[in-house]
């Protein structure tokens, strides 16, 4: 089925994409891309999972994860609840607080607990698989199995060790600790990890902000990974973060011009053989008028021009702007 976008103007038709695909929304500072990112979740999720991480998100990890069965932790963690009130209809209540724009998601404690469950039910249907065939059956990967092996190309200083419903760094050094006191890109980034491979397959996945609390070395690995775990996922980044808009090479990149409070101007980023993306990238996102002027930084032009134009800044590409 294909993924709803809203109109590029005002009135206008809805665009629709194939799936799966990978989309990077960028806009100045309300611009409505926060709101953008909740219309394509309320929006799709009636004929597609849909799973927005937002951007307002604690980060708090508990001493233990609980255990809990996988249907019912799975939809604490996509939908809010797990009773028979549950539903789709009501994931803007309980998921979101009624408030999808600015509710604080406080979900790590759910995301650990599907991540362990997720575990226990690979080694369960593994142990019932044996015992049936009586001879060795290749044990399959779990999310859990692929993040350890991520974490030492992520962060080689580090080890990490989810095991019991506990998550340990360091495990058996000296200075091993618990994982609450992992400092804050860290925590993301075992959050994000665990966000996007629990995330059902064929599933929408909305990042809101993705390069939070992620140095830059870091946030093209760790993005790039995922990408390359979930293939069959379609990924959609909420971002005003202009380097990690052209990190994401190949992706679709969209400019939201301006929000009405029910309306969105956008449009997809334009290409110039002659003009870097990283450039063009700079020139959308900046609301100032700006000027290219050809030439070396400290050369005849470049002194020449803030005496017409006074207090110019630069490009990273050494432009004057």
């Amino acid at each position: 089925m294909p993924v709803r976008l809203p109109s590029q103007v005002p009135s206008g038709p809805v665009v629709e994409i194939e799936p799966p695909f990978r989309l990077v929304v960028i806009g100045a500072n309300g611009s409505g891309k926060t709101r953008f990112g909740i219309w394509l979740e309320e929006n799709n999720q009636e004929k597609m999972r849909v799973h927005r991480i937002s951007a307002q998100k604690a980060l708090s990890i508990p001493e233990f994860a609980p255990v809990k069965n996988l249907e019912q932790a799975e939809m604490e963690l996509h939908l809010g609840r797990s009773d028979q009130h549950a539903s789709i209809s009501r994931k803007i209540i309980d998921r979101w607080g009624s408030n999808p724009a600015t509710f604080l998601l406080s979900d790590y404690e759910k995301m650990l607990t599907v991540l362990f469950v997720r575990d226990a039910d690979r080694d369960r249907k593994h142990t019932e698989l044996t015992r049936q065939s009586g001879k060795f059956v290749p044990v399959t990967d779990s999310p859990i199995d692929q993040i350890m092996a991520l974490w030492g190309y992520l962060m080689p200083h580090r080890t990490i060790s989810l095991i019991d419903g506990k998550v340990l760094v360091g495990k058996g050094s000296k200075t091993e600790y618990h994982g609450k006191e992992m400092s804050d890109g860290e925590r993301v980034t075992l959050y994000l990890l665990g966000q996007c491979l629990t995330a059902p397959n064929g599933a929408m996945v909305i990042i809101d902000e993705p390069e939070l609390h992620l140095h830059r070395s870091l946030m093209d690995k760790l993005w790039n990974k995922v990408e390359e775990l979930c293939p069959d996922k379609t990924f959609v980044y909420i971002t005003h973060d202009l380097n990690f808009a052209a990190s994401r090479i190949g992706a679709r990149k969209i400019w939201i011009q301006s929000y009405s409070g029910d309306s969105w101007n956008w449009k997809d980023v334009p290409g110039d053989e002659d003009l870097p993306e990283p450039l063009i990238l700079e020139i959308i996102g900046n609301r100032k008028p700006i000027l290219l002027c050809e030439g070396d930084r400290g050369g005849a032009r470049s002194r020449r021009i803030p005496n017409v134009f006074p207090q110019p800044s630069c490009c990273p590409s050494g432009r004057l702007r």
